[in-house]
């Protein structure tokens, strides 16, 4: 199981990583980048690295600028309307079903939250050991 490992770090993790969390600072200024050492995990590489700018907020942020833009500011026209059908404003009691729209998002909502916390503990405990939890 080690060697699964081992290669997923090597060959899929770690070039993945370097793309993703590539820090945009050296493309516009002179920023030198601390070699890592072989075989380093991206834990590791992560933590040799100068805190800059990631590849991937750069990314997200032309594409929420992107489709803000090409729908037409959907995000802030409708936020009301997201609300009131929340609220359940547009509700019909004679419609069939048994999960008003506060329940499905409450739904979502706790999956989301659940798999967070999940997340966080992963982290803590990758970061710092079992302790963390305690």
């Amino acid at each position: 199981m080690s060697s699964v490992d081992t290669w997923f770090g090597e060959y899929l993790v770690t070039p993945i990583f370097k793309v993703l969390f590539y820090d945009l600072r050296q493309l516009v200024a002179d920023v030198e980048d601390e070699a890592p050492a072989a075989g380093a995990t991206p834990l590791e590489i992560a933590r040799a690295r100068n805190k800059g700018l990631p590849a991937v907020v750069v990314w997200l942020a032309i594409g929420a600028t992107f489709l803000t833009l090409r729908m037409g500011f959907i995000n802030l026209r409708a936020f009301w309307h997201a609300v009131r059908v929340t609220k359940g404003d547009y509700d019909n009691a004679s419609d069939e079903g048994e999960v008003t729209h506060f329940q499905a998002l409450s739904s979502a909502l706790s999956a989301t939250v659940g798999l967070g916390n999940i997340g966080s503990v992963a982290v803590a405990v990758g970061l710092g050991g079992p302790g963390a939890v305690f």
